[in-house]
């Protein structure tokens, strides 16, 4: 197997934006703030943008189905429901975020925290309730986050890891616990280093590996251990890469993907496993054509899909492609309409892709994968285009699709 890396510079498509934003370019590179950078295009806010006066507050669609809700970072969220396909209005958070992080609960409740929201970073997090589609606020974290990860752990509690404070060089190495009991987060221990848009896993013995991330890039991993809630350090990934993914697969192993080396100003198209017996990563089979950002998704088959998107020399191009433990390759696996929103595994084997970024804006389209075809189909499309958002399988089998920037 080889480590390929891909040499050519990002191309950059830069553009005139509103008066909130001072410029826009289209590029390969998932952001981490200071600038709000959405997967594949970046925004240089100005600094003394305002709040939208208009924001709604939290209510429920049960109770106000009629609210249409155009801001650039919408209030409401909206569930799938993968019997009939369709999409419904579920509620208005009381904050419209991206970026942000969206965690299933023990519970059933859903826990979506921090992110930015227009005009800044935020400390705010609220619990979306599928009984009855309505959103409440919880503590806020203590420290306002973008680019962070939130992982579920074995305790019911809730580690969020890093992410940025008010711009891209500006990293957290701090990380807290959110108890769903009390709804407060306390500060735990502090990482070794600092990451953004870095990947958390929970490894099946308990303990959370944190890979990569930074502004430029970074080859760090570090194990958190929640019975004593310290970081240790652990292997370092032979490429430093930032926007990449990290799916656990059914040996125990880590396959990191994709992802951008910053520091170098390029995609990646190379892949790790990381080994938790040994603490060390080791190369596997290079992508045969995602470069950048891409998302992930373990398929019951113990396959990988990976879906990502970007400017090439031909236009805008999607991909999605296989990857097979068994012999560390990868495969191309038809042609997604979208490649850059969320991907959902459902109760019926099929995945869900939602939103995400084209080359000319943000996308309301929603597409099926069938594992056992390769085929991409669509099905109806959100009611608010979205990108950098969160979806969430419910124990319903339904998808909830929070937060993101919306464009009209």
């Amino acid at each position: 197997m080889t480590n390929s890396l891909d040499d050519s510079p990002i191309i950059t498509l830069r553009a005139k934006t509103s008066s909130r934003i001072r410029s826009a370019s289209v590029i390969l590179r998932r952001g981490i703030c200071g600038s709000l950078i959405i997967t594949g295009v970046m925004f240089l806010l100005v600094q003394t943008a305002v709040a939208n006066p208009n924001q709604e507050q939290a209510t429920s669609s049960l109770t106000n189905p009629t609210v249409v809700d155009d801001n650039e970072y919408p209030t409401i969220a909206e569930l799938y429901d993968s019997a009939n396909g369709t999409w419904t209005k579920a509620g208005h958070m009381s904050t419209g975020r991206a970026n942000h992080t969206a965690t299933l609960l023990p519970s059933g409740l859903v826990l979506v925290a921090g992110g930015f929201d227009g005009s800044g970073i935020i400390t705010s997090a609220e619990l979306y309730d599928p009984s009855n589609r309505s959103w409440s606020l919880t503590g806020s974290l203590n420290n306002a986050r973008n680019g962070h990860t939130a992982t579920l752990l074995p305790n019911g509690q809730v580690l969020v890891v890093g992410g940025t404070a008010s711009s891209p060089q500006d990293m957290r190495r701090s990380a807290e616990l959110y108890d769903p009991l009390s709804g407060t987060w306390t500060l735990t221990g502090n990482l070794h280093s600092r990451h953004a848009s870095h990947t958390a896993t929970l490894l099946l013995n308990g303990t959370v590996l944190v890979a990569g991330g930074n502004f430029n890039g970074s080859s760090g991993s570090e194990l958190y251990d929640p019975a004593s809630g310290t970081w240790s350090a652990t292997g370092k990934l032979n490429i430093e890469r930032t926007a990449h993914t990290a799916t656990l697969l059914s040996d125990g192993k880590v396959l990191v993907a994709g992802g951008r080396d910053s520091r170098h100003n390029r995609g990646l198209s190379s892949a790790e496993l990381y080994d938790p017996a040994t603490g060390t990563w080791s190369v596997t089979g290079s992508l045969n054509s995602i470069r950048g950002p891409n998302t992930a998704t373990l398929l019951p088959s113990g396959k990988v899909l990976v879906v990502g998107a970007g400017v090439t020399g031909t236009g805008w191009s999607k991909f999605a492609e296989l990857y097979d433990p068994a012999s560390g390759t990868w495969s191309l696996t038809g042609t997604p309409f979208g490649g850059d929103g969320t991907l959902t595994l459902l109760p019926s084997g099929l995945v869900l892709g939602a939103g995400g970024l084209g080359l000319f804006g943000v996308r309301d389209t929603a597409e099926l994968y069938d594992p056992g075809t390769g085929i991409w189909s669509l099905t109806s499309s959100l009611h608010r285009s979205r990108g950098a958002h969160t979806a969430t399988l419910l124990p319903s089998g339904e998808v909830l699709v929070a937060g993101g920037r919306h464009v009209n």
